[in-house]
C-alpha cells in the first residue's frame, strides 16, 4: 500500500465486540480502526488493528504549506494545534504604519507560499484583538499558485487613524488616533478545501426544472 504527500485520511474508531447468537457465546476481535482515504481521485476504505494503526500513520505524511520571507523582518504564520487559523502578521520598513478612517489599505506582510491545489488560504476574518477596534478584513484569497507577497486588504472603520506601530506592545486608545502593536497579528486566514468538480453548462430552461424548496425566490423571500 502506497501513498503520497497530497492523499487524505479520515481515521473512525469502531469496537468490535458482541455475540454470535448461534453458538450463544461472547467474542472479542482486536479493536479496529476504518480508514477512508483517496489515492487521486479513488476512495479506498480499508480496516487496521490497532498494532497495525502505528504502521499506516507513519506511511501517511501530512499535506504541507510551505511558506518563505519576502522580506527579512516578516513572521512566518502561526497557529496553535487547536486553534482554527493562523495569524498574520504586517511587515513594514518604518516604524508606523498608518490606516486612514473609512479607507481600506493593502498592508504589506512580508510572506509568500506554496501549497496543494486541493487548497485556498482564506484570509477574510479579523482576528479578537482587530475586530474590537474596527480594523476589518475586506478580501483575501490567497490561492495555490500564487508566489508573489502577501498584501491584506484591511479598511479602518474608526472616524480616527488606526497606527499600526513597533514601538507600543498594547493597544492604545488616544482621542486623535488609535494606536496598534505591530507585534499583535493584522487578521486571521483560514486553510480551506478546494472542491474539485466538473462544470456543465445546460439550458436555462432545464436548470429551472431541477427539484428545488426555494425555487425562482428571491431577496428576502424565505422569510428567515
Amino acid at each position: 500500500m502506497k501513498f503520497n504527500n497530497e492523499d487524505r485520511v479520515f481515521i473512525k474508531p469502531l469496537g468490535c465486540k458482541g455475540v454470535i447468537k448461534e453458538q450463544n457465546q461472547e467474542f472479542s476481535k482486536p479493536y479496529q480502526y476504518k480508514c477512508t482515504y483517496f489515492v487521486g481521485e479513488e476512495r479506498k476504505v480499508e480496516w487496521f488493528k490497532e498494532d497495525e494503526l502505528d504502521i499506516f500513520k507513519k506511511s501517511k505524511q501530512l499535506d504541507q504549506v510551505k511558506f518563505a520571507k519576502v522580506k527579512p523582518d516578516a513572521k512566518i504564520p502561526t497557529k496553535r494545534f487547536e486553534d482554527g487559523c493562523y495569524d498574520i502578521y504586517a511587515c513594514f520598513e518604518e516604524d508606523e504604519f498608518i490606516l486612514l478612517p473609512n479607507k481600506p489599505t493593502l498592508v504589506s506582510t512580508g510572506i509568500a507560499s506554496a501549497f496543494s491545489n486541493k487548497y485556498r488560504f482564506n484570509c477574510k476574518r479579523e482576528r479578537g484583538s482587530t475586530g474590537v477596534v474596527g480594523m476589518s478584513v475586506l478580501s483575501g484569497q490567497i490561492d495555490s499558485g500564487y508566489r508573489g507577497e502577501w498584501f491584506i486588504n484591511i479598511c479602518n472603520l474608526l472616524n480616527k487613524p488606526i497606527v499600526i506601530s513597533k514601538l507600543v506592545n498594547k493597544t492604545e486608545d488616544k482621542e486623535d488616533f488609535l494606536v496598534y502593536p505591530a507585534s499583535k497579528g493584522i487578521c486571521q486566514t483560514a486553510l480551506e478545501f478546494v472542491p474539485n468538480v466538473q462544470t456543465v453548462e445546460i439550458p436555462y430552461d432545464e436548470l429551472k426544472n431541477i427539484p428545488s424548496e426555494r425555487g425562482m425566490g428571491k431577496l428576502g423571500d424565505s422569510g428567515k
